[in-house]
């Protein structure tokens, strides 16, 4: 094999590469400047779930004051300082504080919850 083959070979095996591993860690663009929700956000009886590629899970216990709420894998639709917004009817998730750091933790209000970061 010729010098310009391999070279040629290792060239592409890298192009491939580079380019997999950005689009391996790319953020969907519905979490482009609000990449702060990403993780995983727990409180008592409380998780929420938000990837890197736009989908959500959330569940919630019962309480005597409430009904237990869940859903998994929902695409997300919108997101803002406000709310959460799944592609489906339904979903929404009310932002009463942003993702924001107190100290060294990542804290975040939904609803009437606080949650940190996990």
């Amino acid at each position: 094999m010729g010098l310009n083959k391999i070279f040629f070979a290792l060239l592409i095996v890298g192009s491939v590469w580079f380019v997999g591993d950005r689009l391996m860690n790319r953020v969907a663009p519905v979490l482009q400047g609000h990449e702060a929700y990403i993780g995983r956000w727990v409180a008592k009886g409380v998780e929420l779930k938000v990837n890197p590629h736009g989908v959500m899970s959330f569940s919630r216990e019962a309480t005597p004051q409430r009904l237990a709420e869940w859903f998994v894998n929902v695409p997300i639709l919108r997101i803002n300082d406000h709310e959460i917004q799944g592609r489906v009817n339904d979903v929404r998730i009310e932002v009463v504080e942003s993702p924001h750091k107190v100290g060294a933790e990542w804290r975040m209000k939904l609803n009437d919850v606080e949650l940190v970061k996990n």
